[in-house]
């Protein structure tokens, strides 16, 4: 119980070492929380940048804005990183993956293409508001006499950043999420199971070095021998029981004088198998 104790102890530790070591040869941006966090920092990111082309253009309740922000932001990352993980697995060549892959980049090119033009046709609307102008909509002659300047080229940059925007984000996820050799997940997997697969190999010898030992303590060939003596006595004894009482039986039949020695005889031979222990 001691030696299995130590070597799941061993076990243990071998793996953690085994991890370890994978964990060290390899960039921190592989790390599966570094990766999340960026992720998650890209869509709050893209969340910033449309929250508000969308409040500027849309009237609904400032709740349904925040959600639909949300979700587009959240879509306009994801999809990039779910376009990745097909592309890393290279055994599946099915009609379905095809479909996928063709859905996750449609999704991703038209909620960018539509936000581009968002962004890029309310440019001046957005600037205007953030400067101060106001634009009421209460009279068609109040909305004629507001003359809305255009934008310059610095606010022009500006937008065409923005508009951009969305695009380097998901290709920052898409770049996490992409692996350049997609069987060194693989290849890792296995050299672990390996170090497990060995220890478990470990322990089973010692389990049968132990078994072994025991064996040797108990000397079991000496005990098999008399096992074995023990059972020819017992079947011998067998053997004269039954003939006896076959001619004791036959005595009787016939009525001859020697009936009660062979009853004598056939009794002291019961007596000796009751007694005979295995």
């Amino acid at each position: 119980m001691l030696r299995g104790n130590i070597r799941r102890r061993q076990s243990r530790t071998a793996v953690k070492a085994e991890m370890g070591k994978q964990n060290a040869g390899q960039s921190f941006l592989q790390n599966s929380w570094v990766k999340n966090l960026i992720i998650l920092i890209c869509i709050i990111a893209d969340m910033a940048t449309l929250y508000n082309i969308f409040e500027l253009q849309m009237t609904q309740q400032q709740m349904l804005t925040i959600i639909i922000t949300v979700v587009i932001a959240g879509a306009l990352n994801i999809a990039p990183v779910l376009l990745a993980l097909c592309l890393n697995d290279k055994e599946d060549k099915s009609g379905l993956k095809k479909m996928q892959m063709t859905a996750f980049a449609g999704v991703f090119l038209l909620l960018f293409v539509s936000t581009a033009i968002l962004r890029w046709t309310s440019r001046e609307e957005l600037f205007a508001s953030e400067s101060g102008l106001v634009i009421s909509g209460n009279s068609s002659m109040q909305a004629q006499n507001i003359d809305i300047q255009e934008t310059t080229m610095a606010q022009n940059a500006c937008a065409l950043i923005l508009l951009l925007e969305p695009l380097a984000t998901s290709a920052v996820c898409f770049g996490l999420s992409y692996e350049k050799d997609p069987y060194r997940k693989k290849r890792q997997f296995l050299r672990l199971q390996n170090v497990r697969l060995r220890q478990e190999r470990d322990g089973y010898q010692v389990q049968i070095t132990e078994l072994e030992q025991e064996l040797e303590e108990c000397n079991l060939t000496e005990y098999d021998k008399e096992q074995y003596d023990t059972m020819r006595k017992q079947i011998e004894l067998y053997r004269q029981y039954f003939k006896i009482h076959a001619r004791r039986r036959l005595a009787e039949k016939d009525g001859t004088a020697n009936a009660a020695t062979l009853l004598l005889e056939e009794s002291k031979l019961v007596q000796a198998i009751g007694g005979m222990k295995l």
